[in-house]
């Protein structure tokens, strides 16, 4: 292996400009969260959100997120037209 590509050579010239102590890992309880929830209808949707809701409302949901990951914008299909050829038949 070239010195070029020494991976201990590579971490430690990434760790040599990070202020003493970032590099550590914190312990397991003691991280600070970076994202308190998904941002949804301008609040945030934490995980309790998210269990709460109904198998349609998650699959949306998914959905939704799926699109906006390919940039696209999400818009929701309107609800199913109500069945009028019964009111014909009666």
């Amino acid at each position: 292996m070239t010195d070029q590509y020494d991976i201990n050579k590579l971490i430690a010239e990434a760790k040599k400009d990070l202020p003493p102590g970032a590099d550590d890992v914190p312990l397991l309880g003691q991280q600070v969260p970076v994202l308190q929830g998904i941002p949804v209808n301008g609040g945030l949707m934490t995980i309790h959100d998210l269990v709460k809701l109904t198998e349609e409302e998650f699959r949306e949901l998914f959905l939704a997120t799926v699109i906006s990951m390919t940039g696209a914008m999400y818009s929701p299909a309107p609800p199913p037209a109500e069945d009028l050829d019964s009111d014909e038949q009666e």
